[in-house]
């Protein structure tokens, strides 16, 4: 059944998801408080679901996706902003959820990466310009991804899936 406390917690954060990819689209940044409030946010969801094994895990699960993005990081392959969030989104999703989420995450960011540096980038950059939207041709000619969209959509995947498990 699913609570007042879950389906408030789930709604903000899909709310949340869509204003990191909202700052990331516009400024190529997401910040430090929509990570922090998605952090916060876990502790209603898990009040309303009280399992510490689960928390334990949930935990364990996200310290392993900040090591790995924070590799990236280092790299040069990610954003400190992605790695956050990506992080905090982990903690949602945990061990039954992560690769899944990863996974959607991933595929978005592949297909914008695809869309950015394919050879039909120019042409559909073009073809926005001449709409009129400047914004969204200076990104499809930049070489930065603004990956909080594609984190966006992995977590709707992320909420959609919990809301669905919720008897």
């Amino acid at each position: 059944m699913l609570t007042a406390i879950t389906l408030v917690s789930l709604g903000l954060l899909a709310l949340l998801a869509c204003y990191a990819a909202y700052t990331d689209f516009t400024q190529y940044r997401i910040p430090n408080r929509v990570s922090l409030a998605v952090l916060f946010l876990f502790i209603p969801y898990v009040i309303a679901h009280p399992d510490p094994a689960d928390l334990y895990l949930n935990l364990l699960v996200a310290a392993g996706v900040f090591a790995v993005g924070f590799l990236f990081f280092v790299k040069g392959w990610m954003a400190g902003g992605d790695v956050k969030l990506m992080t905090v989104v982990a903690l949602w999703a945990g061990p039954q959820l992560v690769l899944p989420f990863l996974l959607v995450t991933s595929l978005a960011g592949g297909f914008f990466a695809i869309l950015m540096y394919g050879h039909t980038r120019f042409g559909l950059s073009l073809a926005v310009g001449r709409l009129g939207l400047n914004r969204l041709q200076a990104i499809l000619l930049n070489t930065k991804i603004p990956y909080g969209i594609a984190i966006c959509f992995g977590t709707f995947f992320v909420v959609w899936q919990l809301v669905s498990q919720v008897p």
